[in-house]
């Protein structure tokens, strides 16, 4: 019963309003942007990236190393609606 009980608590968070931190999300940004700049200046990583963009031909979905600028692009309503879209109620995830 107590397994009941946390499943609903977890479904009521998920498909719950969603709460906006905007300190939080700074932090977050700013922690990935470093971790970018380090990837970066490891010369492994920018020959990774140089291999597999000249072997897929700089395919668009190809997964680069993350660069800095990268996370500077992110908006963090825009972020909201689309998980809002997505997330609206259960019966949206099931179909």
């Amino acid at each position: 019963m107590a397994d009941l009980e946390t499943m609903l608590q977890l479904l009521s968070l998920k498909f719950g309003p969603t709460r906006l931190d905007a300190d939080l999300y700074q932090s977050f940004v700013t922690r990935m942007q470093d971790a970018a700049r380090n990837a970066m200046a490891r010369p492994e990583a920018v020959f990774s990236d140089t291999l597999q963009t000249t072997l897929f031909n700089a395919h668009p979905r190809l997964q680069l190393t993350p660069r800095p600028e990268n996370f500077s692009q992110l908006n963090l309503e825009r972020m909201r609606s689309i998980y809002q879209e997505r997330f609206a109620s259960a019966r949206a995830c099931i179909l």
